[in-house]
């Protein structure tokens, strides 16, 4: 195999090396073949070491190419620029700097495995294993990324900690992210849940959250009320929803005075269930007409609560009903119930 070393020089700046422990060396000088060049190639059967010697040295272009020069090192080509070029077949792969800088044209592949390989394009970073997209690093003016597994694959992220194999471990089949440490701290102190449920069958999963506030209205058939006051407020955490209240008529137009009083407008539907059944609290009922609510029934499948009250002190709770509502402005209740939606 030859290696032949092109480069600016006077023949009589070298010297002709022999044989050494009995190892020959064949050197031959050709001219090169570029038009008027002043340069010469080196030929040897062997790998050859070129010392600078007395007065000469090597020159700009000096490298080592191969016989048809489109794969090779070249040290600087210009005058004084002080880069070394590594050029295969053609077309310049990486340099070395005068700072030290090992620039690579794209790739930086693992020995041996080709699909495993650091790639650089402009402001771009990519690590590919297995040429699946691990790490995606971008520099964009106004939206610098960095994205793990930007193919998409089915890849899992594993996060260790000192003691903690899985601080942080995110499921790459469905995303699902799953912390591993004994405390979980929010210094932003807050967790947001989308507008609609995404409901779980887990007993252990939290999937809801919100808040809000709702107009309580009187609901009684063939019966209608105008407002004062309509006011409420929910919270609402996984199934469970919370509400406080506060409603008062101005008029009561009543035309089925035994037709049962509840309380509509609830934020969620109650789930159609014989165990949602419960009850809420009335803090104050003011001016009523007739028997005055001290209590809220929770009635199952329902979109409404239902007004109790006491006849006697022992008695059983019954159900208001229209003429116990005052006519004109009155029907003042302050409540606060609970249940479970759909």
């Amino acid at each position: 195999m030859q290696y032949p070393s092109r480069f600016p020089v006077q023949l009589d700046t070298f010297v002709n090396h022999g044989s050494r422990d009995g190892i020959g060396l064949d050197i031959d000088w050709q001219k090169s073949d570029k038009p008027s060049s002043n340069e010469f190639d080196l030929i040897t059967d062997a790998i050859l070491q070129i010392e600078r010697s007395l007065g000469g040295g090597i020159g700009v272009g000096a490298g080592l190419w191969d016989t048809d020069r489109d794969t090779g090192i070249q040290v600087e080509e210009a005058a004084d620029d002080d880069i070394i070029r590594f050029d295969t077949n053609g077309v310049e792969r990486s340099t070395i700097s005068p700072t030290g800088i090992f620039s690579f044209q794209e790739y930086l592949a693992h020995l041996g495995d080709a699909d495993t390989y650091l790639r650089f394009t402009p402001d771009r970073l990519r690590v590919l294993v297995g040429n699946a997209d691990i790490l995606d690093i971008t520099e964009i003016v106004g939206q610098d990324t960095v994205v793990w597994n930007e193919g998409g694959v089915d890849i899992d992220f594993r996060w260790e900690a000192v003691g903690v194999a899985n601080a942080l471990f995110i499921q790459g089949s469905d995303g699902a992210v799953t912390l591993g440490g004994p405390l979980l701290t929010l210094t932003g102190g807050q967790i947001k849940f989308p507008a609609g449920q995404v409901a779980s069958a887990d007993a252990n999963t939290l999937d809801d959250y919100e808040r809000g506030t709702f107009d309580p209205v009187f609901v009684s058939t063939n019966n209608t009320f105008t407002y004062g006051t309509q006011w409420g407020s929910y919270v609402k955490i996984g199934r469970t929803v919370w509400c406080n209240f506060v409603i008062t008529s101005d008029t009561a137009t009543i035309n089925t005075a035994g037709s049962i009083v509840k309380i509509g407008g609830l934020p969620y539907n109650i789930v159609n269930h014989v165990n949602a059944r419960g009850g809420g609290a009335i803090g104050a009922a003011l001016t009523f007409a007739g028997d005055v609510p001290c209590g809220i029934q929770i009635i199952e499948g329902q979109p409404t609560v239902q007004l109790t009250y006491r006849a006697t002190a022992n008695g059983d709770f019954s159900s208001l009903i229209g003429s116990d509502m005052k006519l004109t402005a009155g029907n003042s209740i302050y409540g606060s119930f609970w249940y479970r939606s759909e």
